[in-house]
C-alpha cells in the first residue's frame, strides 16, 4: 500500500477493515503515510502478536478521532497505548466491549482522559457483574450508546450504571443510537423502571450542562461504529413510548426523537 499512499497526502479519514498485515509495525507505517490524518477506524487489523512499544515512530499529529471495532479491540487499544507520545484524542468509539476487554479499556480511558470529549459505546457486558468506569472523563461533552438488534443483557441497566457513575460534568449531549432493526418500544416498555431512572439521573445537578438527549435511528453500514448517516424518522409508537418514559427530559425541551 506504500506507493498508493504517496498519491493521497491530504487524506484526513482512513478506515481499515479486516486487512491482515505482517506486524503492528506494518500497520503503523501505513497509517503514518497519511500525515494529515484526523480520523482513524480500525476493525480486525491489530489482531496479531501483542505490539511492543513504538518508541521510534509517532502517529499523525492531528489524529483526534479513533473508532475501534469488535475484532481485535484489546490488541488495538494496546497498540494505541504503546506509543510514548500519544495523540490528543478527542473522540473515541468502542464497539462490542466484552468482559475480557475491561482491563485494557479502563487503562485506555485513563491514559486519554485529559483530552477526551466524546465517547461512543456498544457493550456486551452483563450489568449485574460488570461496568465500564468512565469517571476519569471529566471533560466529556458527548456520550453515545449504540444498540443493535439481537439478544443481549438489559442495555438500559448499563446506561443507568454508566450515567449514575458520572460526577458533575460538562456533558451536553446524550445520544441513543439504535440500529434500524432494534425494537425501541419493546426495550423501553420491558425496562420501564430503568428508563425512568435514566430520566431522573439526567435531571440531577451532575447534568446541569445537558442540552440535548437524542434518539437517532441509523442503518448499519459495512463498517462498525461508523454507522451510516442515513436516518429514518421515529414512528408515533416510538415517540410516545420515549416521551412517556423520559418525561423530565421532554419537559425541559431537550428530548429529540
Amino acid at each position: 500500500m506504500g506507493p498508493l499512499c504517496e498519491h493521497f497526502p491530504q487524506v484526513v479519514s482512513l478506515s481499515l477493515l479486516h486487512i491482515r498485515y505482517s506486524s503492528a509495525w506494518s500497520v503503523t507505517e501505513v497509517i503514518c503515510a497519511f500525515p494529515c490524518l484526523r480520523e482513524l477506524s480500525l476493525n480486525g487489523v491489530i489482531d496479531l502478536a501483542r505490539p511492543r512499544s513504538m518508541t521510534a515512530i509517532r502517529l499523525p499529529p492531528n489524529l483526534d478521532t479513533v473508532e475501534v471495532g469488535y475484532w481485535g479491540l484489546d490488541t488495538t487499544l494496546e497498540w494505541l497505548l504503546s506509543f510514548p507520545v500519544r495523540p490528543a484524542l478527542r473522540a473515541v468509539c468502542l464497539q462490542q466491549v466484552r468482559r475480557a476487554d475491561l482491563a485494557i479499556v479502563h487503562k485506555f480511558i485513563g491514559a486519554f482522559a485529559s483530552d477526551l470529549e466524546s465517547l461512543s459505546l456498544y457493550t456486551e457486558l452483563d450489568p449485574r457483574r460488570d461496568i465500564i468506569d468512565i469517571t476519569p472523563l471529566t471533560r466529556l461533552r458527548s456520550i453515545q450508546f449504540m444498540f443493535t438488534s439481537g439478544r443481549g443483557a438489559n442495555r438500559s441497566q448499563s446506561v443507568v450504571q454508566i450515567l449514575s457513575s458520572m460526577s458533575p460534568s460538562k456533558l451536553e449531549d446524550v445520544v441513543f443510537r439504535p440500529c434500524n432493526q432494534f425494537d425501541v418500544v419493546e426495550e423501553i416498555d420491558s425496562h420501564a423502571r430503568e428508563w425512568r431512572a435514566v430520566d431522573a439521573i439526567l435531571q440531577s445537578s451532575a447534568f446541569s450542562c445537558l442540552r440535548n438527549v437524542h434518539f437517532q435511528w441509523t442503518f448499519l453500514s459495512s463498517g462498525f461504529c461508523s454507522w451510516s448517516d442515513s436516518q429514518r424518522l421515529s414512528s408515533q409508537a416510538e415517540r410516545t413510548s420515549i416521551i412517556q418514559h423520559l418525561p423530565g427530559c421532554h419537559a425541559r425541551g431537550i428530548l429529540h426523537v
